[in-house]
Formats: C-alpha cells, structure tokens, sequence
C-alpha cells in the first residue's frame, strides 16, 4: 500500500517539472525569436488587466460616446386613458344589480426625445392617441406631467410639452444623407417601464418603406432592436445625430422579428415646426388617384420603374386645372423619379399647400412637364371597391392568359355598384383572372375591370381584343386601358400591358 502510494507522488513531481520545465524552454525559445510576450500571455491564465488588452476599437468608443450623448436626452413616456367599454355578463339576469362593472384605466408606454431645451419632445401619435393624462420620466427618473400639444395620424408624429429649462436635446441630422448599410443606433423603453434607456445598434437595411400604417412618410428600415415601447424614441447615427423617430416593426410574433421602421427626420422636422405653430399639421395635394405601372407596360414604353400612372383626376383640383388627365404617367418629381409609384403620396403629403413643384409626364409616349401650385390636402379621399359575384355567359377564349371575359353592361354595372350615373363607355368586363397567371401578376388585372382599349384601338367584343392580339409578335405586350370600379364615385382609368408568351 506505502509502495503504491510512493510511486504516484514521484510520478506527479515529474510531470510537474516537466511542464514547468517546458514553459521555461518555450519562453527562453520564444525570447530569443522576439516572441516572449505572446507566448507567455497565452500561457497563463492571467486576469484580464495583466494580460494587455488591446486598446478599445474607435468603433465601440463610438457606441459609447453617442450612448452617452443622446440617453440625457431620451423620455419614457406614461399614458392613461379611458378603457374600452365592458358589458355585465349577468344583464337581463336577477344578479345584474349585484355586478359592479370594474373601471380600469387604459395605460399604456413609450418613449420620446426632447428636441429643444426649453422641454419640447416629440414621440408618436399612436402613443399619446386619447390619453387623458400624460407623465415623462426624464433621465434619471424626474417624472412630469406633459401638455399635449398636438399630432397627426397621418405621418404618426405627435408634440409634447413639459414645464421645463436647460434639457439636454439632440442635433438633427439630414435625411438625404443617409445611407443603407451605415450604423445606427435605436433608444427607449421597449417592453417594460423598468427598462427605460435601452440602447440597441444595427445598420439601416432599406429607405424609402411604404406602410398602411403610416402613409405619410417614406420610412427608414433597420435591424436595430425594435420592440413594444420604443415606439417615439430617437434612431440616430454614429454622430448622435437624429435621423428618425422609431415607429413600427414587422413581425410575426408582435416582437422584434428583425425589421423596424422609423419616420425620417426630414418629416419630422417639418411636422414639429407646423405642429408648434398651429397644433395641426397642413398637407400638400395635388388631386389625382393613381396607381403602380405593370412591369410589361414599363418595359413597352421604356419608362422608370417607379412611376405612377393617373388613374383618375378630381374635378376643381389642382391638376385637373395644370392639365393632367388619366393615363399620364408621372416619372418624376422637381427633377427625381420616382422610387415606387407610392411614393407619389408621400412626396406630395411632405410639402406644404402653396408649395411650388415640377413634375415630369409621359403621355402617349411624348415628355411633358407640369409645374403646379398644391392645393391643401382634404380630410379622407379613400373609398372601397364593393366586390359582387361574377356576370354570367362569360367568354373563355383568353382562359390560356388566365381570363374570363365578357362584353360590358354599363347598365347592369351602374345596378351592381350602386352608381349615381351610368357608365359612358363600351369595353368588354373581367368576370373572373386566375390570380397565378401573368395577367393578374405582372399587367395586375382584377375581376371588373373594364378593357375599353388595346394597343390605341377601342374594344367593344371579346372578338376584338382577340384580332388585336392575335397580331402581336411573340414575346411582345399589348398595350391595355382599363376602366376599374373605385366604388359608388364611378371608374377611374388603369393602364397596363398583357404581354404574349414566346
């Protein structure tokens, strides 16, 4: 038993000095090759402040510094407000009498930046929407009440005040200047009051988003960390400049999916500027319903692929006066074209009534340009399209490009849509489009419609659209002008192309 015992003491000793040893060789070695303090920091587990550490990248000093520039600056912001109605599960019972209904108030969270030192801040609309009472919490955690000074649903952008000087606040960058791909950073309260002042980092991943939820602006796309709650605080970029105010994400889960969006700064400064003066913010219009030009048509006429066709021009507006009629297409605007034909909205809701603009038409493929004073922007101009069951006796001979098709009833179409004045044109009506052919997907064709032209020439029998078409080169596309259902206000025109298969 002793022996055995002998035996593994001597033998750890050995291996002890061996690997002593061995460290002692590897560090003479690597002195004499100019290598010793690699090979020795690698060698032992030191801890992190004997070791060397290299210098902090100015990337990360970067972070920090605008951290600590723009957070002084960043509110949380406390909302309450009336809840939703509830009703007493036991009305019409002899109980009712005994259930008090309880009344809870809606509260709600976000956040917000101060954006002049005498306590001006601004957040989103949808954030302060019908609260009653409004507290912010400042840096540090100083609550105060705030005064709502007004906002606008349609850019989601709304003004607050709180009774207060010398605030820390942040410079505005520029809208134009931003790029896709550069660092950003996104600040506020996301999911929980208690964390206030969240930092997260990411780059702008596109510029120029169109949301239902916000139509008024162009939006900057991120992958900073986006959540619940950091809707109205600051996105800015590695100068602590304000390049937008978060606003919305994508996603799937009502979570951070990767995808967030903010208004630009460009809209934001233009909105704060009318919103400290009058409460209210005034947009520009134009008069026009417009739509997206079908890929094949693009590529007939050899325009940008952003533009937008007018679909319909509204009596006594300004481009019925400037000229404009349905089926220009606008390609351009003071001399930019257009990104997506959704941008048109915007681009014109970002200027002022009064402003001044010039816009670039093709119009049966001649240049035109139109200068034009923009009125102010009504209150609502949006209407649905009622949707009814298909027509009968409908003709299949376009069933290969995805369409049924049959001669139009301007009198039975004035009955189905509940117009006011029956239709004054002759065409041939989309009862039915398969919505995998290239008739729905590229030249965007819906049950209704109403073909009245094609290639320059007017349809009034499916015969006809059938010999024009029979007369296109494979590969090639037929020009179409369509007459589209936009409610009871009657049609408005629609421009496409059908293209024919090789």
């Amino acid at each position: 038993m002793a022996m055995k015992k002998t035996v593994w003491i001597s033998l750890g000793a050995l291996a002890a000095c061996a690997f002593v040893l061995g460290v002692l060789f590897a560090t003479a070695g690597a002195n004499l090759t100019g290598n010793g303090e690699q090979i020795t920091a690698n060698s032992y587990a030191a801890p992190v402040s004997a070791v060397g550490i290299t210098p902090r990248l100015d990337l990360e000093q970067a972070f920090i510094d605008v951290a600590a520039a723009v957070n002084p600056a960043v509110v949380q912001i406390k909302t309450r407000g009336p809840a939703q109605a509830q009703t007493n599960p036991f009305s019409g019972t002899p109980f009712e009498q005994f259930y008090e209904l309880p009344n809870p108030q809606r509260q709600g969270i976000g956040s917000g930046v101060v954006i002049s030192s005498d306590g001006y801040i601004v957040t989103n609309y949808h954030v302060v929407a019908n609260a009653v009472d409004l507290d912010v919490t400042l840096y540090g955690g100083h609550v105060l009440e705030a005064e709502f000074v007004g906002g606008d649903a349609f850019f989601d952008l709304a003004l607050l005040k709180i009774e207060a000087d010398d605030l820390p606040t942040v410079p505005y960058g520029d809208a134009d200047d931003i790029r896709v791909g550069q660092w950003v950073m996104a600040f506020g309260s996301p999911l929980s009051e208690d964390l206030n002042n969240t930092v997260t980092a990411g780059i702008v991943s596109g510029l120029g988003r169109v949301s239902n939820l916000n139509a008024g602006s162009m939006l900057i796309q991120t992958d900073a960390a986006i959540n619940p709650g950091n809707s109205g605080g600051p996105l800015v970029d590695l100068q602590g400049r304000l390049i937008g105010i978060n606003t919305l994400i994508a996603s799937r889960t009502g979570v951070y999916n990767g995808i967030g969006f903010a208004v630009p700064v460009n809209t934001v400064t233009n909105a704060i500027q009318q919103l400290k003066s009058t409460g209210t913010i005034k947009r520009g219009f134009l008069g026009v319903g417009f739509d997206r030009v079908p890929q094949p048509l693009v590529e007939a006429m050899g325009i940008p692929p952003g533009s937008a066709q007018v679909t319909a021009v509204l009596p006594n507006a300004v481009a019925e006066r400037a000229g404009f009629k349905p089926g220009d297409i606008i390609t351009a605007i003071n001399g930019k074209e257009l990104e997506d034909f959704s941008h048109l909205r915007t681009i014109i809701s970002n200027h002022l009534p009064g402003d001044e603009i010039t816009m670039d038409i093709t119009r049966d493929n001649e240049s035109l340009a139109f200068t034009v004073r923009l009125d102010e922007r009504p209150e609502d101009l949006d209407g649905d399209v009622p949707l009814r069951g298909p027509a009968e006796e409908a003709d299949d001979s376009f069933k290969e490009l995805g369409l049924t098709l049959e001669r139009f009833d301007a009198a039975r179409a004035a009955q189905q849509f509940d117009l006011q004045e029956t239709p004054n044109f002759e065409g041939i009506m989309v009862v039915g489009v398969d919505p995998s052919s290239d008739a729905a997907q590229d030249a965007l064709l819906m049950q209704f419609d109403v073909i009245v032209e094609a290639n320059g020439e007017a349809i009034q029998t499916v015969r006809d659209l059938k010999r024009i078409y029979d007369k296109v080169e494979s590969g090639k596309a037929m020009r179409l002008t369509v007459m589209r259902p936009q409610g009871d206000s009657g049609y408005v025109m629609f421009r496409t192309a059908l293209k024919k298969s090789e």
